[in-house]
C-alpha cells in the first residue's frame, strides 16, 4: 500500500494511494515495528527491538540496509446507525405488529445511537494494524551505534 506524508506546519496527514487531498487521514502513532511486511504477530514496540530480533534470527547474509515498517492500530469508525437498525428490527420481530411496518428511528434514537457509537469507537482498542511508516536503516551504522560488541572490532561481514 503506497502512502505519502503531507506536512502542513506541525500536522502530518497520510495520503493513501487513490485518495484526493480532501480525504486525508490524520497521521497515526506507530505502535509496532517489524522488518518483514505482512507479519501476523507484531510485538516490537520500537524500531531497535525489531531490528535486533531480525538480525538475531536471520539465517541469510546480512543486508546493507533493512526496510523497517511501522504499524499503527486501525481506527474504528461507525455512526451507530447499523446498531440502531439491528435493535429496532429485533424489537419489531419480538414485540411489533406482525402486519405493520418496521419502526423508524426517532431523532432522539439517532442522537443516542451516534453518541453510543462515538464512545465505543473511542474506547475500543483494535488488534488489527496498518502500515503507516517505512524507514531504511543502514545495518552497519545501526550495529555500530547500538551493539558495537557484536562486531568484535570488525565491520559487518557480507
Amino acid at each position: 500500500m503506497a502512502f505519502h506524508s503531507m506536512y502542513d506546519g506541525d500536522d502530518c496527514c497520510t495520503l493513501r494511494e487513490g485518495q484526493s487531498l480532501t480525504h486525508l487521514e490524520p497521521k497515526r502513532e506507530v505502535v509496532f515495528w517489524a522488518v518483514a511486511p505482512g507479519q501476523e504477530e507484531l510485538q516490537h514496540e520500537n524500531i531497535d527491538d525489531a531490528l535486533e530480533y531480525y538480525l538475531d534470527t536471520t539465517r541469510h547474509k546480512l543486508p546493507h540496509e533493512v526496510d523497517v515498517i511501522g504499524y499503527a492500530r486501525m481506527v474504528p469508525n461507525d455512526d451507530g446507525m447499523g446498531s440502531l437498525e439491528f435493535l429496532l428490527e429485533h424489537f419489531d420481530e419480538e414485540m411489533g405488529d406482525p402486519d405493520g411496518d418496521y419502526t423508524k428511528p426517532t431523532p432522539k434514537m439517532i442522537e443516542a445511537a451516534k453518541a453510543f457509537a462515538a464512545v465505543v469507537c473511542a474506547e475500543y482498542v483494535p488488534w488489527m494494524c496498518h502500515e503507516v511508516e517505512r524507514r531504511m536503516v543502514n545495518v552497519d551504522e545501526w550495529i555500530r551505534a547500538k551493539h558495537p560488541d557484536w562486531l568484535g572490532g570488525e565491520s559487518c561481514e557480507r
